[in-house]
């Protein structure tokens, strides 16, 4: 693989977990055009080199009426580190 087929491929893997952070190994794999274990190595390269820090999850805006269930949950869960 040459150098910019590589720098493409890197590049596809940070567009398609931008996209979906809970994407397979399997389904990234074949969406960048690679075999599974080259695309989670370069995966794991990303991660240790600190590009991709970590993955989250986004949070709709709660109605009014499901706040407090979410607040009384992120109490608890500090409370407990």
């Amino acid at each position: 693989m040459t150098a910019a087929n590589s720098t493409r491929s890197t590049s596809r893997i940070l567009d398609a977990i931008q996209r979906d952070g809970r994407i397979t190994k399997l389904v990234l794999a074949d969406k960048v055009g690679l075999s599974p274990t080259p695309c989670w190595r370069r995966l794991r390269k990303l991660e240790k080199a600190g590009i991709v820090p970590g993955y989250h999850a986004r949070i709709a805006k709660l109605p009014p009426c499901c706040r407090a269930v979410r607040n009384s949950s992120v109490s608890a869960v500090k409370r407990s580190q």
